[in-house]
């Protein structure tokens, strides 16, 4: 009987050590996400002349996708000039993909640098350049046009080492 306790013990805690949560373990510039498929070239277009409302400066970089108008004009405001075209989205074809960092005082760009598509993931890889100081603060933010179609599921956004992995949700 005792033998018997033993050996559960052992057994339970080899269970508990195997599946147990192994923070720590894993380095931010992994990739979250296998690959399947051979790498194709995917387009997308920056949106051009919005800027994001002040409800939705983060304090933190973030990831998103919006796949509708409603959503989209609750985030984003047009930045209409008379001296500037401001970039259509058709939401029945395309959905767009966000890249918005943390209010900052500084001259901030956000370029996407390459993009590809993986069976039903995306990479796209993105530079942060800091420029001088400002008078005043912005939140930068960069906002490009995606596929609309439901076979993208995962995009891994790469800035050097650094790598996110986000879900895309079903349109």
């Amino acid at each position: 009987m005792i033998i018997r306790k033993i050996v559960l013990a052992v057994f339970a805690t080899a269970m508990i050590v195997a599946c147990g949560d192994k923070k720590g373990e894993k380095n931010s510039s992994e990739s979250e996400f296998t690959r399947v498929g051979e790498p194709e070239n995917m387009e997308v277009e920056v949106v051009e002349n919005y800027f994001p409302k002040k409800e939705i400066t983060p304090n933190v970089i973030q990831f998103y996708t919006i796949d509708n108008e409603k959503e989209f004009n609750q985030k984003f405001g047009v930045a209409k000039t008379m001296n500037n075209k401001v970039t259509p989205i058709d939401f029945s074809k395309n959905r767009v993909g966000v890249i918005i960092l943390p209010e900052t005082n500084k001259q901030t760009t956000i370029d996407i640098e390459d993009t590809e598509r993986i069976g039903s993931g995306a990479v796209i890889e993105y530079e942060i350049t800091e420029g001088e100081e400002q008078s005043f603060s912005t939140t930068p933010a960069l906002i490009f046009k995606l596929p609309g179609d439901n076979r993208l599921k995962t995009i891994e956004f790469k800035a050097g080492k650094e790598v996110n992995v986000i879900g895309v949700p079903e349109k």
